[in-house]
Protein backbone atom coordinates (compact mmCIF):
# COMPACT_ATOMS: atom_id res chain seq x y z
CA UNK A 1 0.00 0.00 0.00
CA UNK A 2 1.44 3.30 -0.69
CA UNK A 3 1.63 6.16 1.48
CA UNK A 4 -1.12 8.35 0.20
CA UNK A 5 -3.82 4.64 0.51
CA UNK A 6 -2.77 4.79 3.92
CA UNK A 7 -3.39 8.36 4.67
CA UNK A 8 -7.03 8.26 3.03
CA UNK A 9 -9.58 6.34 5.28
CA UNK A 10 -12.05 6.61 2.25
CA UNK A 11 -10.31 5.49 -1.47
CA UNK A 12 -13.32 7.24 -3.34
CA UNK A 13 -13.56 10.17 -5.32
CA UNK A 14 -17.26 11.60 -4.57
CA UNK A 15 -16.84 14.11 -7.81
CA UNK A 16 -15.45 11.94 -10.69
CA UNK A 17 -17.54 9.02 -9.23
CA UNK A 18 -13.82 6.86 -9.28
CA UNK A 19 -11.63 5.15 -6.90
CA UNK A 20 -8.54 7.49 -5.75
CA UNK A 21 -5.38 7.19 -3.67
CA UNK A 22 -5.67 10.76 -3.12
CA UNK A 23 -8.95 11.19 -1.51
CA UNK A 24 -9.61 13.61 1.49
CA UNK A 25 -12.76 14.84 2.97
CA UNK A 26 -14.27 18.73 0.98
CA UNK A 27 -17.89 19.33 2.68
CA UNK A 28 -20.84 17.69 3.86
CA UNK A 29 -23.80 16.45 1.58
CA UNK A 30 -27.18 16.92 3.74
CA UNK A 31 -29.76 13.96 3.30
CA UNK A 32 -33.13 13.82 4.23
CA UNK A 33 -33.25 11.79 6.93
CA UNK A 34 -29.81 10.59 9.38
CA UNK A 35 -26.99 12.51 9.86
CA UNK A 36 -24.72 14.37 6.89
CA UNK A 37 -22.20 12.29 4.76
CA UNK A 38 -18.87 13.46 4.51
CA UNK A 39 -18.06 13.71 0.45
CA UNK A 40 -14.41 13.28 -0.44
CA UNK A 41 -12.67 14.42 -3.91
CA UNK A 42 -9.24 13.37 -5.24
CA UNK A 43 -6.14 15.75 -6.06
CA UNK A 44 -7.38 16.44 -9.72
CA UNK A 45 -11.07 17.03 -8.53
CA UNK A 46 -9.36 19.51 -5.79
CA UNK A 47 -7.93 21.68 -7.66
CA UNK A 48 -10.00 21.71 -11.10
CA UNK A 49 -13.48 22.76 -8.93
CA UNK A 50 -10.81 24.95 -6.13
CA UNK A 51 -11.82 23.16 -3.21
CA UNK A 52 -10.04 22.60 -0.46
CA UNK A 53 -9.58 19.34 2.49
CA UNK A 54 -11.34 19.55 5.67
CA UNK A 55 -9.04 17.61 7.96
CA UNK A 56 -11.77 18.33 10.55
CA UNK A 57 -14.35 15.96 9.14
CA UNK A 58 -12.26 13.58 8.91
CA UNK A 59 -13.26 10.22 11.00
CA UNK A 60 -12.50 10.56 14.46
CA UNK A 61 -11.07 7.43 16.23
CA UNK A 62 -13.43 6.12 18.79
CA UNK A 63 -10.93 6.69 21.67
CA UNK A 64 -11.51 10.56 20.59
CA UNK A 65 -15.05 11.07 21.02
CA UNK A 66 -14.67 9.89 24.48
Amino acid sequence: MTEQAAASPVNWCHYHVGSSETARPVQFAGRTCGPPVVLYACAPCREQRGLLPRWRFAALPPQALS
